[in-house]
């Protein structure tokens, strides 16, 4: 009997681990493709010489794929560009 539940035991550890080794394989993909996106977007913002047009495009792409993205212009030739994307659990979790 003590094997038994030493055995279950086991598998729920298992379990949970090929859980959280999933979770991690997709959020490394998801993070692989927002920071792409990223470089993307403040390539565009940079070839654009930062232009209203491009800003707005940003906005729109970034919502299309499911990011959120903020770009401050301070001065001139500099803008800060944020990205947010939000964590999704494996599995419906």
């Amino acid at each position: 009997m003590s094997r038994l539940v030493d055995e279950f035991i086991l598998m729920l550890l298992f379990t949970a681990l090929s859980f959280l080794l999933v979770f991690y394989l997709s959020q490394n993909v998801r993070y692989g493709s927002a920071r792409t996106y990223y470089r993307e977007a403040v390539y565009q913002l940079q070839k654009s010489d930062y232009s209203e047009e491009a800003k707005k495009q940003c906005n729109k792409e970034a919502k299309d794929r499911g990011y959120q993205v903020q770009i401050k212009s301070k001065t001139t030739g500099y803008v800060r560009v944020i990205l947010w994307y939000d964590v999704v659990f494996p599995f419906g979790l």
